[in-house]
């Protein structure tokens, strides 16, 4: 992709008024993240807003024994939410950021983002929009994290509806959620932690069994 190519994959882009367009088009830079790159790290200064057209970038809190975290993924035409905050308040990063696939994006200086936030009611409603959208992502951690039985519910069903091993189930991440009576964003999230951990493989409305034994050992490990 070039810098054209991933302006037009996201509304901030191609929703906003012709004058401010042309503004974005000067002040982008493109960028390419190879797979497994940090974007940022928790304490770096925001000093680019950035704006990702294709790829997929995990933002992740990391405990001092290592373990992690996933908050949210930013994927075609987001943007993410912690380096919108870190650029619009001058704070340090609260999380940080990694490619787990590669990534194109565009980068924009902080401080022109933050005029553009103050003279133009479009950022501004972006912003909020932006930040609205993550908190769905927050509140399903959270309910992840207080109600840590939906990952062995969801092993439990997809052991029960996979026929076999390396067979594929047409399935929708919504209809798994209606059926373990959760949102679809928590089943989403879970789903891609098990294929991050090789137990399936994921396309849309379609889901492959690759390791059934990772499932039945979440299903067994509960007390």
């Amino acid at each position: 992709m070039n810098k054209t190519a991933v302006l037009g994959e996201v509304t901030f882009y191609t929703d906003a008024p012709l004058p401010l367009r042309q503004r974005i088009d000067d002040a982008a830079t493109y960028v390419h993240l190879d797979s497994g790159a940090d974007f940022y790290r928790e304490g770096d200064i925001g000093e680019v807003f950035a704006l990702v057209g294709r790829g997929d970038i995990r933002v992740f809190k990391a405990a001092e024994n290592g373990r992690e975290i996933s908050l949210y993924h930013v994927q075609d035409g987001e943007p993410c939410l912690v380096n919108m905050l870190c650029v619009f308040l001058g704070r340090p990063a609260m999380a940080s950021a990694r490619a787990e696939a590669a990534t194109d994006a565009v980068l924009i200086p902080a401080r022109t983002f933050r005029d553009w936030v103050n003279t133009h009611e479009f950022v501004r409603e972006y912003v909020f929009a932006t930040m609205a959208r993550r908190l769905v992502d927050v509140m399903t951690l959270v309910e992840e994290v207080a109600f840590h039985k939906v990952d062995v519910r969801l092993a439990d069903l997809l052991l029960r509806r996979f026929p076999a091993t390396g067979m594929a189930l047409h399935t929708t991440h919504e209809e798994l959620a209606a059926e373990l009576g959760t949102a679809r964003e928590v089943v989403s999230r879970l789903l891609k932690e098990f294929e991050r951990a090789g137990t399936l493989s994921i396309a849309r409305g379609r889901l492959e069994l690759r390791d059934g034994d990772h499932l039945r050992r979440i299903v067994q490990a509960e007390p």
